[in-house]
């Protein structure tokens, strides 16, 4: 009995010894060994794995056709918007194939990255399960696709970002101030873009105050008003963040009020009544936080009081006196809006008729290839100017459901770091300026975008402080469990 006992242990090892030879060989060859113990120690470098994220952030917030022009030949590029104007199809696809090649080196960049982090990644992400949850939906709405290799692509497109953003936050040197953290890789990848847009303008013969005054739009490096508007919401929450984490007479914030003219400049250029809203909105936010934080119980307890009745009271006069269109009239009015967007509402009506024709899985995640060969559902965009809708078009109600669970998860988590961490505040501001630019842009779930990426950002920021893997306990052996009880008699 012994004997056979014994042989099933030598068996065991021999068994374990040939699982881990492969490594052990591998590392037994001076030259290789030294090589990958370099390499590895390379890829935990803090530049290094900010990397991917800084490029997905850039190349997302970046029209590549207006900055070879700006570079090469400045007054050749259109300085204001015209929606009708006739582009140049081959110039426009030769820096779509270029900014293409440096998606791809950061791609390459990121597997490298990952590849070191192999074991702790799958841990994180099997408790992370909503993430996970979202890339699951949208991989199955390619059976809903006329284009399913295209859903496989955006969907690559889509986790390669978020393990770009986990590679980031990874680092534990950013998790000690993760909000920090999160600003700062937002802010400097976006300021290239607002930044050398501001240059633009001013360096063109025909940049002038005066034509914004008269109403025309500028497009920056972004290509179009509408996305150079994410980008300055973007910039603005993480310099908004950044703001609140710094003294007020330093050189950091002088710093930082300068970065705020550029995006503000940038923002106002724009023409977009919604952009700035947002950015004024995203202000008052912090700003309130702050000074409520700075109360005591009982003040606080006196705002949250004297704010309700006052918009109780407030509601309550205005439902009296006048109808709700004529309030929806002067709100829309006061943006520079008319009662339907600018037309917004009507391409919302189309998308909502689209999501009643397929309302399980919708028509795919394949940049509405799908939906808009459709000649009831074709728009003269490639979206509906409502990323809620965009998702219901894309999705159905799988991918609706897989939002609202993204957002409940969020939530919860953002409420266990708030009690952990004092300055947690930002995270939970970014979410609702996505929120909101979401009901009139594309924002959701659009790869490419840098206001979506921050969310991302923020998402990611949150769940690494709070997503733990679980910690396998180390099994006890008989010896030990039999000293252990000695061992307490001992003590007493």
């Amino acid at each position: 009995m012994q004997s056979s006992e014994g042989s099933g242990d030598s068996r065991q090892r021999r068994r374990k010894k040939r699982s881990s030879s492969w490594y052990t060989r591998f590392l037994s060859f001076g030259f290789f060994s030294r090589t990958w113990r370099r390499l590895e120690a390379i890829s935990h470098w803090p530049t290094l794995t900010a990397l991917p994220l800084f490029s997905y952030m850039f190349l997302g917030s970046v029209f590549f056709l207006a900055v070879i022009q700006g570079l090469t030949d400045i007054n050749s590029y259109t300085v204001f918007w015209v929606p009708d104007t006739a582009t140049d199809d081959g110039a426009e696809l030769s820096a779509e194939l270029f900014k293409q090649k440096l998606q791809a080196l950061s791609y390459l960049l990121t597997f490298f990255l990952m590849m070191f982090r192999m074991r702790d990644m799958i841990a994180f992400f099997k408790r992370e399960r909503t993430l996970l949850f979202l890339i699951f939906v949208l991989l199955l709405t390619a059976v809903a696709s006329d284009y399913p290799d295209r859903v496989i692509i955006n969907v690559i497109h889509l986790s390669l970002g978020i393990f770009a953003t986990w590679l980031y936050f990874s680092d534990e040197r950013r998790q000690r101030n993760v909000v920090y953290s999160a600003c700062i890789i937002t802010i400097a990848p976006l300021m290239l873009t607002l930044g050398g847009g501001f240059l633009l303008f001013f360096a063109h013969e025909n940049g002038t105050i005066a034509a914004i005054l008269d109403g025309q739009r500028y497009s920056g490096l972004a290509g179009n008003p509408n996305s150079l508007g994410g980008v300055c919401i973007a910039a603005a929450w993480a310099t908004f963040g950044l703001m609140s984490q710094t003294r007020f007479k330093t050189r950091k914030m002088m710093w930082l009020m300068l970065v705020l003219g550029v995006v503000m400049f940038n923002a106002w250029s724009t023409g977009s009544a919604t952009t700035l809203s947002i950015i004024s909105s995203l202000a008052l936010m912090m700003i309130g936080h702050r000074f409520y934080g700075s109360l005591g119980k009982k003040g606080r307890a006196a705002i949250i009081l004297g704010g309700t009745t006052l918009v109780f009271i407030v509601l309550l006069v205005l439902v009296i006196q006048q109808s709700a269109d004529d309030y929806a009239e002067a709100a829309t009015g006061a943006v520079g809006k008319d009662m339907t967007l600018t037309g917004r509402t009507d391409l919302w009506g189309v998308a909502w008729d689209a999501f009643m024709q397929r309302p399980i899985l919708g028509w795919g995640y394949d940049n509405h290839q799908t939906v808009m060969e459709a000649p009831a559902f074709g728009v003269p965009y490639n979206h509906y100017h409502n990323g809620y809708m965009d998702s219901l078009v894309s999705g159905g109600v799988f991918f609706g459901a897989a939002i609202i669970f993204s957002y409940g998860a969020y939530f919860l988590r953002y409420l266990s770091l708030s009690s952990r961490v004092t300055n947690a505040f930002p995270l939970l501001v970014a979410i609702a300026a996505v929120s909101v630019q979401n009901m009139t842009e594309y924002s959701l779930f659009r790869s490419n975008t840098a206001i979506w990426q921050i969310y991302f950002i923020s998402f990611m920021a949150v769940a690494v402080m709070t997503v733990k893997p679980r910690k396998r306990s180390k099994p006890t052996s008989v010896r030990s469990q039999q000293v252990r009880p000695s061992a307490r008699r001992l003590r007493w």
